[in-house]
């Protein structure tokens, strides 16, 4: 699988981290030190660039991606960066990483076409939630 990743972060590197193993990684970010550090430890592709500007993804004209995944920590960079990728790559899907939770009751993900938009938030509460209600799951 071929999988874009924007922003290379803590959730970034992470996401790489474990995708990188048995697929096709390519990260794009702004700061050349995460990139490099990114690049010594795992088997990526780097790509030093905005991921709001078009001209980033002009580096992977003839690629084609699988899955393209917004995970800075700006909400509106994530969502610009989903209406460019469409504009310049052919990607199957697109997840994204927001915080406003505004987000979550709006019909944005429909109108940009991402398939798949993940709340940081809702996720740790759903978590904390489960725990208190089965308080062993954490066993299995």
């Amino acid at each position: 699988m071929d999988i874009i990743i924007a922003g290379a972060g803590r959730v970034g590197f992470h996401l790489s981290r474990t995708l990188s193993i048995g697929h096709n990684v390519t990260i794009i970010d702004q700061n050349p030190e995460a990139l490099r550090r990114l690049q010594e430890s795992l088997d990526i592709l780097p790509i030093h660039g905005d991921i709001e500007d078009p001209l980033t993804y002009k580096k992977l004209i003839d690629k084609q991606a699988d899955l393209f995944i917004a995970v800075t920590d700006v909400d509106e960079a994530n969502l610009i960066s989903t209406l460019i990728v469409d504009d310049t790559i052919n990607v199957q899907r697109k997840l994204i990483r927001l915080k406003n939770q505004f987000f979550a009751k709006s019909s944005i993900k429909e109108k940009l076409g991402i398939d798949e938009a993940i709340f940081p938030l809702e996720l740790t509460s759903q978590t904390v939630a489960m725990l208190m209600e089965y308080p062993k799951a954490n066993n299995v």
